[in-house]
């Protein structure tokens, strides 16, 4: 199984839904689709901002600095706070992904994280899936600490 495979395997395994696209395809996505209220895509120049308030975030679609195929996890570098109130508070979390960055193991992102906490006030988020979380009698409750639902696009020619 290749790495793409790897991690798209666990990723599904934690609910995400996983979406293999060209860089065209989702640029035409973005162009058709209002319903983004945060885009934050540094390679595509899109940004869109919004103040965040106690209705949160519909739906919000952000770039993933890297992925780790063993685990089927989102690393981003968060040290902006609205991208970092993005990742937690929507209720809808897309994430584009470009190809070249999934990595097979958690070591693999070590020059990554090193070079990031050199950085003052680094904040870095490790995204797995939807949140979840259960009470004391098992009984789960989804979207807690995190959105509600994880949507990957995997980009492949970037």
């Amino acid at each position: 199984m290749d790495t793409v495979d790897r991690f798209i395997y666990y990723s599904e395994l934690v609910g995400n839904t996983n979406t293999i696209k060209s860089k065209a395809e989702l640029e035409s996505l973005l162009d058709s689709n209002e319903e983004f209220e945060y885009v934050n895509l540094s390679s595509f120049n899109k940004l869109k901002e919004i103040i965040v308030n106690e209705k949160g975030i519909k739906k919000s679609i952000v770039e993933a600095d890297l992925a780790i195929a063993e685990t089927g996890t989102i690393v981003i570098n968060n040290k902006n706070e609205l991208l970092r109130r993005a990742t937690s508070l929507s209720e809808e979390l897309c994430i584009v992904i470009p190809k070249s960055k999934i990595v097979d193991t958690i070591e693999d992102t070590e020059n990554f994280m090193h070079s990031l906490t050199e950085e003052e006030s680094a904040y870095i988020t490790f995204i797995t899936g939807a949140s979840r979380t259960a009470d004391i009698e098992l009984i789960l409750a989804m979207g807690v600490h995190g959105p509600l639902k994880v949507n990957v696009f995997i980009i492949l020619d970037m």
